[in-house]
């Protein structure tokens, strides 16, 4: 039945009557991973991903499930993951008897599901191989909550990204709320600071405000934000102008609020709401209001982050105990937060206070509170003193401040009594490279004195180093290093957790060869005892089993009582399972040791193992045969499968060619022989690793990207793609080879501009007449969603050289942290001298405008730190001349210019400076003088 416009615009009236804040659908449950030996909340449906398995488990489950607003499928699906892939654990689903009429659960094994997932069903577990794409598992509490789908954030998250059921990356973050003003309960503040004198025009009428795109600093600052449409009712009148005096009066409101609610999801600061709708007319307030006389208390419990003394060094928090907390307009009182962190303030009057937190060492919370407060208890949490750190202590921009001033230095640790070792370490003198140690690592495995600098930061300071390392000298250099570098040594990575214990027990237990030969296995039950600070401090075997047996696992649990745990404090019990690959599967163990029944047979690895390139040759060097041996000397890769290797010890993956007499192809295998994919081949061997990827090709010859360790990042899919450069790389569908002399280019009219995570961020065309290039036609993305196109003719007045190269950038010209285009123009003269012509990303018209100036500035580079372009050019055999330009009122304008002179040869060079003085033009500095005598700017660029 078709419904009148008319019902359909009262009924949308209604809507926003009953609903002035965002409109939310449901929130949905999902199912639940294990990690690490835990159950997190995972805020997904992986199952839902595939429609057709979907429709599958739809039909299997009984008649009689329950079904919840929240989980409208059903069920609750377990998963868990091995060995990098995800797995299906279980299947719960809820039913209704109605004769009992109670509600109760059924749970289904993988093998009791076998039918549903057949494809995927495999050695009797289910993979989830038909999902690629995000997922995020969280614990903790409840940091963000919107009431639609997933869309909420736990206090601790993993971000997990799949492909075809395999996890490809992961990362952790911890997410955390500053306090402050919530924007659903800022509606009545708002109306209160609105300047309604100002607008008498509108007086009764109800206001409704459109917003997106709000932006918050880290401090609870409102940056900005777009009021997109205003509806005044019943006045009727729709307007649609962010500029409009409501919409700016509004801004103006929303801005003077302070401190707003902040949130640091995924490493990123937002609010909980980064669009919304709001209604505001003045005569909201209820008299009641103003008239409430009762007496409040106000319960809340402080938290404060510190770093871990052990790996991985990350951040946790922690009650704050002695936590002092004072309220604006009672300047002689204070309270102290009890051992718990939990404080307790009485006789509040109903109203707004301005609540601080302070710890020492801590950063302190200055935030805005409402009482009586709709949430029964108040939690803050105090950061550690990132920005003292990060402009003090440790930050990559004081690292490449080390590192411009000659003296690179690395953050690192240092056990105990190696002090004298690791400073005489070779590497240190060879590369030129100093180092700091924070404090000694005790035998117990802690630190001796207190690290308070996490990981994330130390490793971020050493990145700058390995780059400006791996641009001098490659990647030699990190085959030497010393050990404790953060960044480098993974160890310091590793949370010594439940999964830990499990893997370190996969790994160190060593199968008895005696009882290997005797195709003997066995499973233990073993008690382990954890101390409160964490430690392993005894375990029993409590089962009779061979001594071999009792032997190879009481050693590592031996060498394991010095190391310091997150392990639950008390005792638990593991089952170790010995098993021989030519035994039928054992029962379910926690650690599975596996044998082998014969040596001359290839072998699994072991996890975290090692391949060494061995050949009969009398050196082993590129080019020649090779097997790979495992570190127990098991053949992995045999004699003769390929044809000769480029890598001679595999830690995570390495490159051989094919077996084949012509067009061999490289492949990339990991540490257990497994293929992964094809290499693109570049200098007559495998690509180079530029800025954390190289190139990878499929089957097909289609190209992609992947990263140091074998991850795929970027799917093979592009005819052509360059290496990356400045976070860029150049892909394209068309064109071919072309051989200049030695090298091979790939020519093509059609080019994109991709950036690390694959997407897309500008595409242009070449168009050419008679072979002669003469325009651009440029197409980008518009923050509307849409696909904006310009088109940039080459100037007339510039002859193109026969072999001019046409192609778009992405630098930023103007230093606004956005992506502006510029368009090299050629190299002229004998000197090469190269111009540019560009646009600059203007965010008000949210398009491209064309630079002025630009083209006239010849071989153009970019100072960041400075924030300016400058030039420089050669005149004649003994003249130079140097150009500096800045943005004044958003123009492009010469602001100095250096000009040097030899006035005789072997002579030291005179120098003439000039500045720009606005109304005036360039003016004279110094005439004629000496090279001490110039500014300190040109100075650094002489030199250089």
């Amino acid at each position: 039945m078709k419904i009148p416009t008319f019902f359909k615009s009262l009924m949308t009236a209604i809507i926003f009557l009953l609903i002035p804040w965002e409109g939310k659908a449901t929130g949905l449950s999902g199912d639940f991973i294990y990690l690490q030996g835990e159950e997190w909340e995972l805020l997904a449906k992986p199952i839902n991903r595939d429609s057709v398995l979907f429709h599958r488990l739809m039909e299997f489950l009984p008649d009689n499930y329950c079904i919840t607003t929240a989980n409208w499928e059903g069920y609750t699906a377990y998963w868990e993951v091995q060995q990098s892939h995800l797995y299906l654990h279980h299947l719960e689903v809820c039913v209704y008897d109605k004769q009992k009429k109670e509600e109760y659960s059924l749970t289904y094994q993988p093998d009791q599901l076998k039918e549903v997932f057949q494809p995927y069903y495999q050695d009797e577990k289910i993979g989830a191989r038909w999902f690629s794409g995000e997922l995020r598992a969280g614990k903790g509490e409840l940091v963000r909550y919107v009431h639609s789908d997933f869309d909420r954030n736990l206090e601790t998250e993993q971000v997990m990204m799949l492909q075809h059921g395999r996890i490809k990356s992961c990362r952790t973050y911890h997410n955390t709320l500053r306090a402050g003003m919530k924007m659903q309960h800022a509606q009545d503040e708002i109306i209160r600071r609105f300047p309604w004198h100002r607008f008498p025009e509108y007086k009764g009428q109800r206001i409704t405000f459109f917003v997106e795109n709000v932006q918050c600093s880290s401090d609870g600052h409102l940056v900005d934000v777009d009021v997109r449409t205003i509806f005044v009712r019943p006045q009727r009148e729709n307007i649609e102008d962010g500029n409009h005096p409501l919409a700016k009066a509004f801004e103006e409101v929303l801005k003077s609020i302070y401190p707003w609610e902040v949130l640091f999801i995924n490493g990123k600061y937002t609010i909980e709401f980064k669009d919304f709708v709001l209604s505001i007319w003045k005569d909201k307030l209820k008299p009641s209001q103003t008239n409430d006389t009762t007496k409040y208390t106000l319960v809340g419990k402080v938290y404060g982050e510190e770093v871990r003394q052990i790996p991985p060094y990350d951040v946790v928090k922690f009650p704050a105990g002695g936590a002092y907390l004072t309220l604006a307009g009672k300047p002689f009182q204070g309270w102290l937060a009890d051992s718990t962190g939990t404080f307790s303030i009485e006789h509040l009057e109903k109203g707004e206070y301005r609540l601080k937190v302070q710890f020492i060492g801590l950063t302190s919370c200055d935030t805005l509170i409402h009482v009586p407060m709709k949430d029964d208890t108040l939690q803050l949490r105090l950061s550690l003193p990132y920005d003292y750190i990060e402009k003090y202590d440790c930050s990559p921009a004081l690292s490449r401040e080390y590192i411009e001033q000659g003296k690179p230095n690395l953050r690192l640790i240092i056990p105990i009594g190696k002090e004298e070792i690791i400073r005489k370490y070779p590497f240190w003198k060879k590369y030129g490279v100093t180092y700091f140690s924070y404090a000694p690592l005790k035998k117990d495995g802690k630190l001796d004195c207190y690290l308070g600098t996490p990981n994330h930061l130390l490793t971020a300071y050493n990145e700058e180093v390995f780059r400006y390392l791996d641009k001098k000298f490659g990647q030699k250099w990190r085959k030497e290093v010393p050990p404790g570098i953060f960044g480098l040594d993974q160890s310091l990575n590793e949370l010594h957790d439940y999964n830990w214990l499990i893997k370190t027990l996969s790994r160190e237990c060593k199968y008895p060869v005696a009882q290997q030969k005797r195709n003997k296995g066995c499973v233990l039950q073993v008690e382990y005892t954890v101390t409160p600070e964490g430690y392993i401090s005894h375990a029993t075997v409590l089962n009779q089993v061979p001594r071999a047996f009792r032997k190879s696992v009481m050693q590592v649990f031996q060498s394991l009582r010095n190391v310091p745990t997150v392990l639950r404090p008390g005792k638990s019990t593991l089952s170790i399972q010995f098993w021989l690959d030519n035994m039928a599967k054992g029962p379910h163990a926690d650690v599975l040791i596996i044998g082998y029944s014969s040596c001359d047979t290839p072998v699994l690895m072991r996890y975290d193992a090692v391949l060494t390139a061995h050949t009969t040759e009398p050196h082993l060097e590129v080019g020649v045969p090779v097997c790979y041996l495992n570190e127990r000397g098991d053949t992995i890769v045999p004699y003769g499968k390929y044809r000769y290797c480029q890598t001679d010890t595999i830690t995570e993956i390495g490159f051989v060619y094919e077996n084949k007499p012509k067009k061999s192809r490289i492949v990339c295998i990991n540490d257990a022989g497994k293929e992964l994919f094809y290499v693109f081949k570049c200098d007559n061997g495998p690509d180079y690793l530029k800025e954390g990827l190289f190139r990878m090709m499929d089957e097909q010859g289609r190209i992609g990207f992947a990263d140091s360790s074998g991850n795929v990042v970027i799917h093979p899919q592009f005819l052509y793609a360059t290496p990356f450069a400045n976070g860029h790389a150049y892909v394209t569908e068309h064109g071919g080879e072309s051989n200049e002399r030695e090298h091979t280019s790939w020519q093509s009219d059609e080019w994109k501009i991709i950036n690390r995570n694959g997407n897309k961020l500008l595409e242009y065309t070449v168009i050419q007449e008679d072979k002669a290039v003469k325009e651009l036609l440029i197409r980008y993305s518009h923050p509307s969603g849409s696909i904006r196109s310009l088109t940039y003719t080459y100037p007339e007045d510039i002859v193109l050289a026969d072999n001019f190269h046409a192609e778009v950038t992405l630098k930023d010209l103007n230093f606004d942290g956005q992506d502006d285009i510029a368009i090299p123009l050629g190299n002229y003269g004998n000197q090469r001298i190269q111009y540019e012509d560009g646009y600059l990303w203007d965010k008000t018209q949210k398009t491209y405008v064309p630079v002025k100036q630009l083209k006239e500035i010849a071989n153009l580079r970019i100072d960041k730190e400075e924030r300016c372009l400058f030039s420089f050019s050669r005149e004649s055999a003994a003249s130079y001349h140097y150009e500096r330009y800045e943005y004044v009122d958003a123009e492009l304008v010469k602001t100095a210019e250096l000009i040097q002179t030899y006035r005789q040869a072997g002579g030291k060079p005179l120098f003439t400076e000039k500045h720009y003085q606005k109304g005036k033009g360039m003016r004279v500095a110094h005439s004629s003088v000496p090279i001490h005598e110039i500014s300190h700017y040109w100075l650094k660029i002489v030199q250089k």
